[in-house]
């Protein structure tokens, strides 16, 4: 049987036995306003004080995303934290953005912007992981 697989961008179709069983992602209704939802997961997560009292004045942090296979929202996600962080005193060049690329290559610059978003690509502190 030929069955269409969500992956990447636009899935991909396959052969699978006719005997096979094929599970496939529920879909969900998308989060109506997802920067007010991230902002409130900062604000209250489930086991932690919230980010704001971690912080202070003069330390550094580093922030770890996926590259550009993992299908993670970092636009609506790092705007919120990069927020919080200097809120809390961090300046932004003492942040660094971790590119966790595992054992792909290294992102290249129009994939940095489709992963950080034209801001945070334009950012001298990157830095990638293998």
């Amino acid at each position: 049987m030929k069955v269409h697989l969500p992956y990447g961008e636009h899935g991909i179709d396959a052969e699978a036995p006719d005997t096979a069983t094929v599970l496939l992602p529920e879909r969900t209704t998308p989060i109506a306003d997802p920067d007010a939802a991230v902002r409130a997961a900062i604000e209250a997560p489930l086991a932690s004080p919230p980010l704001r009292q971690l912080v202070r004045a003069g330390q550094t942090a580093a922030i770890v995303v996926s590259d550009v296979t993992r299908p993670v929202p970092n636009t609506v996600l790092l705007p919120p934290l990069l927020e919080t962080l200097e809120a809390g005193g961090i300046a932004r060049g003492d942040i660094t953005i971790v590119i966790g690329t595992g054992l792909h290559r290294p992102s290249r610059r129009d994939e940095l912007v489709r992963v950080l978003g034209e801001t945070g690509s334009n950012s001298s502190r990157f830095i990638r992981v293998r």
